[in-house]
């Protein structure tokens, strides 16, 4: 263990925001709710970063896996959904994420993009519109700042209660203690997470004395949504040999007919990630909506994902963990 990681939440420098790695602490008595309501009220916040980083987290928290008692999570998957977060936030909802203080630089993101913007002939565009180019340029910058200052604070903030990380290594991980309260309260966490955000935003924009953003919580709010899902629909046709039938109620796909419904819906697992894609026909993807399909589709699903080598994810277990926050259960598509 490095110098770094042996620090408890007292010494580490700065607020923890130059931690190079962290050990998880021992978490077995821990009161989670505190701890994170700790950080969202509590925590010392000269940027959004934390909400956003919050936010990044809970949105991967189903695109890990388990290393013998760690789970682990990429930490590019969290930094590449934190750049999407900014990017969409500063550069095209022009949503200011720190107070402007007389004497004090503009955080670390909001120069990174304010640079892009002006050596960069219109780039303004959604994140996921933008060329691949600009996508890994801009990700290189956020990601910098992410890393050096973000990772670290929240580990902070919470107490090392929640998660370790290792910057060289790449790596997030939880144990099952904290995987299993996230998973449970993902919904709540997540709402109250915006809610914090949307205030201090609304702050932010009164200390810089400039006007209300119409629609401010329903911007904040679909910050991460998806305009365009054709990418993924190529990847999945590639992978998984084709779109000849709706998933759900079999019918064939005619050009036009063939749409991509998240299995376990977008309203909560925000990540588009292959093995929770289907191919579907408009008429069962609108009936659908934000529900989860019966268990049988969910079997289907989980024996397609080992087939086609997409991992190994429990697809009734992530139903249930859904329909404990609220979500719908049991769909099926209508008969005839």
């Amino acid at each position: 263990m490095s110098k770094d990681s042996s620090l408890n939440s007292r010494q580490a420098p700065a607020g923890g925001y130059f931690l190079k790695e962290g050990e998880l602490a021992d978490n077995s008595s821990c009161d989670f709710f505190s701890c994170i309501g700790h950080s969202i009220f509590e925590g010392k916040h000269s940027t959004t970063y934390k909400f956003g980083f919050l936010k990044s987290l809970l949105d991967n928290l189903f695109d890990g896996e388990w290393c013998g008692e760690r789970y682990v999570i990429d930490l590019k998957k969290i930094s590449s959904t934190f750049t999407t977060i900014y990017w969409n936030a500063v550069a095209i909802n022009k949503i200011p994420q720190m107070p402007l203080v007389k004497g004090k630089e503009a955080s670390g993101v909001t120069k990174a993009i304010a640079d892009i913007l002006t050596n960069n002939p219109s780039p303004e565009a959604n994140f996921e519109s933008l060329s691949q180019r600009s996508q890994e340029m801009i990700g290189r910058r956020v990601s910098d700042v992410f890393k050096r200052y973000v990772v670290g604070a929240f580990y902070y903030d919470t107490q090392r209660y929640i998660y370790g990380f290792s910057k060289k290594s790449g790596i997030l991980w939880l144990n099952k203690r904290s995987l299993d309260f996230l998973a449970a309260h993902k919904t709540l966490i997540d709402q109250v997470n915006y809610y914090e955000w949307l205030k201090m935003c609304e702050k932010i924009l009164k200390y810089n004395n400039l006007e209300p953003i119409p629609y401010l919580s329903t911007k904040l709010e679909e910050i991460t949504n998806r305009v365009n899902l054709k990418p993924f629909k190529e990847a999945l046709e590639r992978d998984c040999g084709g779109n000849a039938v709706c998933f759900y109620c079999g019918k064939t796909l005619r050009k036009g007919d063939c749409e991509l419904d998240h299995v376990i819906p977008w309203s909560f697992i925000k990540s588009d990630s292959e093995w929770n894609f289907v191919f579907a026909c408009r008429s069962c993807n609108s009936s659908k909506r934000d529900s989860i399909p019966a268990s049988e589709y969910l079997d289907l699903v989980e024996k397609r994902n080992k087939r086609f080598n997409l991992g190994g994810h429990d697809m009734k277990a992530l139903g249930r963990i859904a329909m404990h926050n609220g979500v719908k259960g049991g769909w099926k598509p209508k008969k005839g």
